[in-house]
């Protein structure tokens, strides 16, 4: 079939509304939010290489190393960003065996403001080697995404959120495939507004996502490999080995999956396949055969010395597959920092604590709605939380076994949101209040 692939923009703005009063310092010179390794990054050379890879083999492809796409940032990884302030950020786009190449002739990151190629030719894959292609993304973050109906989602005054890139791979046989990456930074703006907290463990989630469309016409779905909550101990050397959980599962795949008893979490250390060199299985956990609990939780051990680390989800269909992997290197450079001691048991019943995050949806038919969601201390002791929106009527929340979620159609302006939570007895015990910005 004829391919045509558009010459790459060498700059895209985005045109947004909010006030930014300059750069960052060119140097990268960044804090650091509360990890326990490193406290400051001196420059943006301490900025860690994040890598997410999804790799696809077709219908009549040999079985062996797959044809991939790689999702690369240079990244201030959770690093306190001002809101007022733009930041610069390194990042490539690497084809390894590709025969395609890059649809519509750029990438995707709704928090861009620029996105800025190192050269303008149209970015395409060879079938026989890597092509590797660098940009500089100039990321607004005052922004989390754009509604597509009404502009720019607003990101919280205090809290995290997540930067994401995505390449959509057009291949020679008609398939289009997706390689996003998603990386957590903190924005700091009015220190009198709390902090916001994101729902599910997604506060500084580190994530790569993976799908591909399937000839045989069964969706592999999203193929996902990530770290919620955990700071990873890449930022200084280990003197010991330190264990982090890691997540690898597919999401949204249809149920008629062919093999789930070939598909697979792994972590694989010092891998290279651009080079041949498979690397060492550390993990190796075989998905629930029927396939009603696929995916699982990796206990990923980080050990001392530089070593590079694939946290992989591996599925595969009949005879096609899809891997989604994310990559990221321990180091060897500057003084080890030993991990912080285990809190102690808990001999009480700590105070009960809500946390409210609000995500606005934006799915076709509900670009204006926001889910409002409650989570912390969800114990037996909770067994009811309402919502009220500007001091407006308390509406109850439904809860769906993580927390209480609530779901708020929404014209563009500033939205006061207050959680109530309440005991068997009718108690209130305790209370939360956000600022929701549409």
């Amino acid at each position: 079939m004829s391919r045509t692939f558009l010459p790459t923009l060498a700059i895209v703005l985005t045109m947004l509304a909010f006030p930014i009063t300059g750069f960052l310092p060119a140097d990268g010179a960044l804090k650091i939010h509360q990890h326990w390794q490193k406290s400051a990054y001196a420059s943006s050379s301490e900025w860690p290489l994040i890598s997410s890879q999804g790799h696809v083999r077709a219908v009549g492809q040999a079985v062996g190393t797959l044809a991939h796409t790689h999702v690369e940032l240079w990244h201030p990884l959770y690093a306190e960003i001002p809101r007022s302030q733009l930041l610069t950020i390194r990042g490539r786009i690497q084809f390894f065996h590709v025969d395609g190449g890059l649809w519509s002739g750029n990438i995707f990151c709704p928090m861009a403001r620029a996105i800025t190629w190192d050269s303008t030719a149209p970015i395409v894959g060879n079938p026989g080697t890597v092509v590797v292609r660098e940009f500089t993304l100039t990321i607004d973050p005052t922004i989390v995404g754009l509604s597509g109906v009404n502009g720019p989602m607003a990101a919280p005054e205090n809290g995290w959120i997540q930067i994401v890139v995505t390449a959509y791979t057009a291949l020679a046989d008609g398939r289009l495939t997706e390689t996003r990456l998603s990386v957590p930074v903190y924005v700091v703006g009015d220190p009198s507004v709390p902090e916001v907290k994101q729902p599910f463990g997604f506060d500084f989630m580190v994530q790569a996502s993976a799908s591909v469309q399937v000839a045989s016409g069964v969706g592999f779905g999203n193929a996902i490999s990530e770290y919620r909550d955990v700071y990873l101990p890449i930022l200084a050397p280990l003197p010991s080995t330190v264990t982090v959980k890691g997540l690898s599962y597919p999401y949204a795949r249809t149920p008629d999956w062919a093999s789930p008893d070939l598909d697979r979490s792994q972590q694989v250390i010092d891998a290279d396949l651009h080079n041949g060199i498979a690397g060492t299985l550390a993990q190796n956990i075989p998905s629930d055969p029927t396939g009603v609990s696929p995916g699982a939780s990796v206990d990923m051990a980080f050990g001392p010395g530089a070593h590079k680390h694939a946290l992989i989800w591996k599925q595969q269909l009949k005879d096609e597959e899809l891997w989604s992997l994310l990559v990221v290197s321990s180091t060897s450079t500057g003084t080890p920092v030993e991990p912080p001691p285990p809190p102690p048991p808990v001999t009480t019943n700590p105070a009960i604590t809500l946390y409210i995050g609000a995500q606005h949806l934006g799915w076709p038919g509900m670009e204006d709605v926001i889910g409002v969601t409650v989570y912390g201390d969800v114990s037996s002791v909770i067994t009811r939380v309402s919502f009220t929106v500007n001091a407006g009527p308390e509406t109850d929340g439904s809860f769906d076994g993580t927390g209480w979620s609530h779901y708020l159609t929404m014209t563009p302006g500033s939205y006061v949101v207050v959680a109530r939570a309440y005991d068997a007895t009718g108690k209130m015990v305790a209370t939360q209040k956000t600022t929701v910005v549409r």
